[in-house]
């Protein structure tokens, strides 16, 4: 759908770059809408975007998300997970399709691998140092150039696309 969208804003405002930033999960479905799109019309049709950034998103995969994944495999697992929420109060919903799309060994995650965002795009991912949601390690995508702003905390991940360093990183990408 995203892609859909991106098309719409090109063929309603020729000549305008559409510029694409997202949080968290979303950088993954901005990153899978250019795929999308360079399959539909070709790498030279990219040339309608402006800046491509990503704040905190798991481009190589969550590791909550690979963990979670794996321990609702199995029985002991998921007893484990269900022991988790009950004490904490804390949904882990080890079931839903995100958390097996985000894990690092998703044929999703696989995809983002196999496909570095295309030479010529202005393409920026924008991490937090004490994000634990999405380290920093996992928040590098191929072909687009990596920022760490220092940001820590237990909020680190919710507080990003707020925060002073990343309206300093995507200013200086614009």
């Amino acid at each position: 759908r995203l892609a859909d969208l991106v098309e719409t804003l090109t063929a309603e405002a020729p000549g305008v770059l559409v510029d694409l930033v997202a949080h968290s999960q979303g950088g993954v479905v901005l990153r899978l809408a250019l795929i999308e799109l360079e399959e539909r019309h070709g790498v030279a049709w990219l040339a309608h975007l402006g800046l491509v950034a990503t704040l905190g998103s798991p481009h190589g995969g969550a590791d909550l998300a690979t963990a979670v994944h794996a321990l609702s495999s199995t029985t002991a697992g998921t007893v484990a997970l269900d022991g988790v929420t009950a004490a904490t109060g804390q949904e882990l919903d080890h079931g839903s399709t995100s958390v097996s799309q985000l894990s690092e060994t998703s044929p999703v995650v696989a995809e983002l691998a196999a496909h570095p965002v295309p030479d010529g795009l202005t393409a920026v991912s924008v991490a937090a140092r004490g994000d634990v949601i999405v380290p920093v390690p996992r928040s590098a995508a191929p072909g687009m150039e990596e920022v760490v702003v220092p940001l820590m905390g237990r909020s680190a991940h919710h507080d990003l696309p707020s925060s002073d360093g990343a309206t300093r990183a995507l200013a200086l990408a614009l």
